[in-house]
């Protein structure tokens, strides 16, 4: 595993993360990460977003990024409404079909539990419900794979 500030022009030390830069963290990070799961991490076209899926043992984790092709939380509910964007969301459905792996992982940075924050419009079940009953279906359609994914959500700000 590559150390942050190893890397020839990544001035971020190992030891001192609060001094870093942040490109040169970016890149330490991009370094490790290749490192520990190497020839298994497929990316996308960074224009189009930061997703990714790797592969672990007996599954494939697939990392999704809710914020950059993301409609305005604000806008109705509607079909085209989309948390995650076209594209981003047919490479999940296809990477989640074609995967071999014996569990896939979804992990999003919104939660999904509408008994959370009900009134919440940031996450899946109320500010994105077309989309999310789009996956709904998805998944009552793929029994199968239903059976062997598992969503991990985050985000949820509800402290006081």
């Amino acid at each position: 595993v590559q150390v942050l500030g190893s890397v020839p022009g990544d001035t971020c030390p190992s030891d001192d993360l609060d001094s870093c830069q942040v490109g040169s963290c970016q890149v330490g990070l991009l370094h490790i990460n290749q490192a520990r799961f190497p020839d298994t991490h497929r990316s996308v076209d960074e224009a189009d977003g930061n997703y990714f899926s790797f592969v672990s043992g007996d599954a494939e984790i697939f990392v999704l990024d809710t914020r950059s092709n993301r409609d305005p939380d604000f806008l109705p509910n509607r079909p085209w409404k989309s948390m995650l964007g076209l594209t981003q969301r047919n490479w999940l459905m296809t990477g989640l079909t074609s995967s071999s792996a014996t569990w896939k992982i979804v992990i999003s940075t919104v939660t999904a539990n509408i008994q959370a924050r009900p009134a919440n419009i940031d996450h899946w079940m109320s500010g994105f419900r077309d989309e999310a009953a789009v996956f709904k279906d998805f998944f009552a359609a793929n029994a199968a794979l239903k059976a062997s994914t598992v969503m991990i959500t985050a985000d949820l700000h509800t402290g006081g």
